[in-house]
């Protein structure tokens, strides 16, 4: 990605701060653009159907913090963030139909988010990160996910 190319983006710009207060072009050469691409669509589809302010999508990280080993982050192809008034219950679905292949969820986070990322592979990778722990269990996934759906 190219700093001239958020300027094609609908929903993020290049003077947009993350999460912590950094500009989320910080070394945007190793972001993807399918990866912006697909998160700028989502955001799109988020606030044709929730709204423009329930919609909008804070970064939390690209490729600045520390993940795990193996993290999608330090090949460009994940972000994290938080859609403002989306539950994480919705915004696991706008992932989904935004068409991410992997799609974990940190719902005890200070502020909640998901991570969405861009694996090659035809079938979606969940998780969430509960008690300092991923687990990769699609019941529990789901039943965490029921669970906020009804709040």
């Amino acid at each position: 990605m190219t700093i001239e190319g958020f300027a094609r983006l609908h929903n993020f710009h290049e003077s947009e701060l993350d999460y912590r207060g950094r500009p989320i072009i910080s070394k945007c050469s190793l972001i993807k653009l399918d990866l912006i691409t697909r998160l700028d669509k989502s955001v799109s589809l988020a606030k044709e159907h929730y709204g423009r302010d329930r919609g909008k999508f804070k970064i939390h990280d690209f490729v600045l913090d520390k993940h795990s080993e193996n993290s999608k982050h330090y090949t460009g192809e994940a972000v994290d963030g938080h859609f403002y008034g989306l539950s994480l219950y919705e915004s696991v679905l706008i992932g989904m139909i935004a068409g991410f292949t992997g799609i974990g969820y940190y719902p005890e986070a200070n502020t909640p988010f998901v991570h969405f990322d861009i694996r090659e592979q035809d079938y979606i990778t969940t998780w969430l990160y509960i008690h300092d722990e991923y687990v990769y269990d699609f019941d529990i996934f789901t039943e965490r996910l029921l669970m906020e759906a009804d709040k």
